[in-house]
């Protein structure tokens, strides 16, 4: 019985091929060792808007039927060989569509990726690109909160109660901003995840060689 049950998920999942996906390349700083593209299900994508700013390149899309993809954003280097690869999913909510932006910092091998959904679905990361000699990696920051939190937990405002969900935001000249979010306590069971009657702040961080941040200012922002 595990066999036939086994068999017959196979022979009902869809076998997704490469054309079955349309990929729109991301403007990014052309001294960059990388290029970046949007991967999204050619059958059931649209894309809405393709804005791009001085550092900053936003994708529009919508998908009417997230079973044959997401919103998937890959690195490759200059040779077209996959480097990294982020599965940012999708809102059907979202009106038109969900939004991934990549930032670039002015002058550093920093990237910022926004993915945007419906109301408070909002996910960041801040990328590294490493480069030894013609070899380059993609490293992401994973620890933002052990780089962030000891010095949030000193401002005016904090709740240590409420656990903080911290994003990068966008790039300064030295470093970058984040947002730092208090998440709703679960026995609220409110329907959103952003604790809205607590202090929002704004961090400063200036981005140190071996990729760790240190905080500079914060703001509160709500």
């Amino acid at each position: 019985m595990k066999a036939f049950i086994l068999l017959t998920t196979v022979l009902l999942s869809p076998l997704l091929l490469a054309e079955d996906f349309h990929y729109t390349s991301f403007d990014l700083r052309k001294d960059l060792p990388v290029t970046a593209r949007l991967k999204l299900p050619a059958k059931v994508s649209k894309i809405h808007e393709h804005k791009k700013t001085e550092n900053k390149d936003t994708i529009t899309a919508s998908i009417s039927d997230d079973r044959l993809g997401t919103m998937v954003v890959e690195i490759l280097d200059q040779q077209k060989q996959l480097l990294w690869s982020g599965d940012f999913g999708y809102n059907l909510s979202a009106t038109p569509g969900c939004s991934i932006s990549i930032e670039c910092h002015p002058s550093q091998p920093y990237l910022i990726i926004q993915y945007y959904g419906y109301k408070w679905d909002h996910r960041s990361l801040l990328l590294k690109l490493e480069t030894q000699g013609e070899t380059t990696k993609v490293l992401a920051h994973n620890k933002l909160a052990k780089d962030i939190l000891t010095y949030l937990k000193k401002q005016p405002g904090y709740s240590p109660k409420h656990q903080y969900t911290i994003s990068p935001r966008t790039f300064t000249e030295k470093g970058l901003t984040l947002e730092c979010i208090p998440l709703e306590l679960p026995e609220a069971k409110l329907p959103h995840s952003l604790a809205q009657g607590e202090r929002w702040f704004t961090v400063t961080a200036k981005i140190e060689k071996d990729f760790t941040l240190t905080p500079t200012e914060s703001k509160i922002t709500h």
